[in-house]
């Protein structure tokens, strides 16, 4: 019974409210809306934690599989922002674990929406998702929290499906079966490596040195930057004596470099920016570096004594003398900073004040105004 218009299968959405009601079933429905993806809208769903796992579980639409884990992940990873990086619901995690487990055991399913299926909202999706108050710190610890957990739990079904995808992917193919495994294949390796594993550690070595592609060159070396960092110093040297003469690849290992989450991060760009080789005239470079630090590595720009902060503001004033335009962008990596908790928010405004005291272009003038307003 309904108050709207039905057409075949379809539900027409014409009114400001319309109910539906279902009669004549075997058992309660578990809506599965807006199905491949028709529409692109935020939803304000109350559905239970039983109908998102049965989504994430049973749904035969590819799209809403995944989204169904994403807002699972999601609803996780804020409650454990909210607790300071702990999962005290263990029911929770128990059945978001064996969700993902089967996705990553589906036959049914392609390598490719397994990768994504497996893959956790960012740490930029979990800040707009909080909106205010935000300790970027914390959220990383949290995903990498949930990152681990996923890792102890699947490590052992991850490491087969990575070995069977090797047997796929290798030699490199650019067909789609292949490229499909080896994104699976990369995704699980991910994972495994989360838990920092001795042996997943030594696995992700011999992916980066066995590698016959950049793909997975890079899937590795990341990992290792994320997860090992005795190990990352060695690979990137590496990585650089071998590959960096394409200008391409050079633009990668800064980028490499300004992703750490290492707390000397921050120092490792300044002395990458401050070399008297490093092209600062050249709008690529400075955005891999520079650029990719304050915009997508959050916990490390953001540092509670600012000088994350201080640093990306000498940064703009030089570069403002030699491309206004790189500069401000440069300057919008402080668009939300009036979101950050009480002591970020004092550190950003005080570094923002003092960038104002001196002779800027328009483009960045502009920009600093309207940040501060």
């Amino acid at each position: 019974n309904t108050s709207g218009t039905i057409i075949d299968d379809m539900i027409i959405l014409d009114t400001d409210k319309l109910e539906i009601k279902f009669s004549d079933l075997a058992s309660r429905p578990v809506l599965s809306i807006l199905r491949q993806f028709s529409a692109p809208v935020l939803i304000n769903s109350n559905a239970s934690l039983a109908d998102k796992l049965f989504l994430a579980r049973h749904d035969k639409d590819a799209f809403n599989r995944w989204q169904a884990l994403n807002s699972l992940a999601l609803d996780l990873l804020i409650k454990g922002v909210k607790n300071t990086a702990k999962f005290e619901n263990q029911e929770e995690i128990d059945g978001f674990i064996k969700a993902l487990g089967n996705t990553l055991n589906d036959n049914n399913l392609d390598d490719a929406l397994k990768s994504f299926a497996l893959s956790l909202p960012s740490e930029k999706l979990i800040s707009l998702t909080l909106a205010k108050d935000i300790d970027p710190k914390i959220i990383y610890q949290t995903r990498n929290s949930l990152l681990t957990i996923i890792s102890d739990a699947l490590y052992d079904n991850l490491h087969s499906v990575y070995l069977n995808l090797t047997k796929i992917c290798t030699p490199y193919s650019h067909e789609q079966k292949s490229t499909q495994a080896r994104m699976l294949r990369n995704q699980s390796l991910l994972l495994m490596i989360a838990g920092k594993k001795e042996a997943a550690i030594k696995l992700t070595l011999a992916h980066y040195y066995d590698a016959d592609n950049m793909t997975d060159r890079m899937v590795a070396l990341g990992a290792i930057v994320a997860y090992s960092k005795d190990d990352a110093t060695v690979l990137l040297k590496h990585f650089y004596d071998n590959f960096c003469n394409d200008i391409l690849v050079y633009d990668k290992w800064l980028t490499l470099n300004a992703s750490s989450p290492n707390d000397n991060c921050l120092e490792i760009v300044q002395q990458i920016y401050n070399d008297k080789n490093f092209p600062k005239k050249n709008p690529n470079r400075v955005r891999s570096l520079i650029g990719v630090f304050a915009h997508n590595n959050i916990a490390q720009f953001t540092q509670t004594n600012g000088s994350g902060f201080n640093f990306l503001t000498k940064v703009i004033l030089e570069i403002d003398k030699i491309n206004p335009s790189l500069s401000a962008q440069l300057l919008t990596s402080f668009e939300s900073w009036k979101s950050y908790e009480p002591n970020r928010q004092e550190k950003a405004k005080s570094a923002l004040l003092k960038l104002k005291t001196n002779s800027l272009s328009r483009n960045v003038l502009d920009i600093l105004i309207r940040i501060l307003n």
